[in-house]
């Protein structure tokens, strides 16, 4: 609705809507005005390309995901303690998030995925909420990756691309229950390390990370991890060592684009490895260490 400006009804302020569950308002660009203010029974909001709403979130108490996109003056005051999804995409937007979130206590947030934010951030008390469990940030070079002072159990997916550039080192051993780790174009990572046993991790991939140099000197050890992928890491000379043994279940690994990398993993790949894709990694395939009687069990090698 190019033209609707306000949000009007006769008697505003006694209006509510007592059972609405789920409120979506889009490509409204000149919307200004208030929002229902009290929606009792709303559990999910999503507000898109209303680039004029400037009104606060409507009290919802029972309210478990918001999305706000490319809408950056909405503001959030406060973070309701049934919430458990939040995407916030839009220039300065995510800034009142974490705002929010320094002085709500979040204990039912699950999943935060955050887009599009240039300012200089940071998680509060450089910690993620207690009970998250999925993490995506992407397109956010300024907001510092939370230094976890204790180990984070809850958190198992995360993802981040084209941000974080403070990140030097990823210490993953921080989230010991990580199923799924994608890190892509975090420019300044230069190592990936994990001095614990990480039992869920599933699937590693990283990509275009042109500082990354090493993962852990003592390998990666994680007995359940099925795909590997590392593409486009022009500084990394090797994978991680002793994965015959510290990744005794991986399944697929692809490497393209690493052309520093001249030496496979030392000891071999595991006989669980069913599929390896090599693409333009010329030192590597060059390399005595890239044998198929050392590393690969009698399978097609794909290159």
């Amino acid at each position: 609705m190019p033209c609707w400006e306000v949000w009007h009804h006769p008697h505003q302020s006694n209006a509510y809507f007592p059972v609405l569950k789920s409120l979506v308002i889009r490509r409204c660009p000149v919307l200004s005005g208030d929002l229902p203010s009290h929606l009792p029974a709303l559990e999910t909001i999503e507000i898109f390309q209303c680039s004029q709403l400037a009104s606060s979130l409507p009290s919802a108490p029972a309210i478990r995901k918001i999305e706000i996109r490319e809408s950056n003056k909405v503001a959030l005051r406060e973070v309701p303690i049934s919430l458990e999804e939040i995407e916030i995409d839009g220039r300065g937007a995510p800034e009142f998030f974490f705002e929010v979130i320094a002085i709500t206590l979040p204990i039912s947030l699950k999943i935060v995925n955050i887009k599009n934010c240039s300012s200089a951030i940071s998680f509060p008390g450089d910690c993620l909420p207690a009970s998250l469990k999925s993490l995506s940030i992407t397109d956010c070079r300024n907001l510092d990756f939370p230094k976890q002072k204790q180990q984070h159990e809850s958190l198992q997916w995360l993802y981040i691309r084209s941000s974080c550039d403070s990140l030097t080192t990823l210490p993953l051993e921080t989230f010991p229950n990580l199923s799924t780790l994608k890190i892509n174009r975090c420019e300044n990572l230069e190592c990936v390390s994990a001095s614990k046993t990480l039992q869920n991790l599933n699937h590693f991939l990283i990509n275009n990370c042109p500082k990354l140099v090493s993962f852990a000197r003592d390998g990666l050890s994680a007995p359940n991890l099925r795909s590997m992928g590392i593409h486009k890491c022009v500084n990394l000379k090797s994978l991680p060592c002793q994965a015959n043994t510290l990744l005794p279940n991986l399944e697929v690994v692809r490497i393209r684009d690493c052309p520093e990398m001249e030496t496979f993993c030392e000891g071999g790949m595991p006989l669980s490895l069913r599929r390896l894709d090599i693409e333009k990694c010329e030192k590597l395939m060059r390399s005595p260490s890239l044998s198929l009687r050392c590393c690969l069990p009698p399978l097609p090698l794909y290159r």
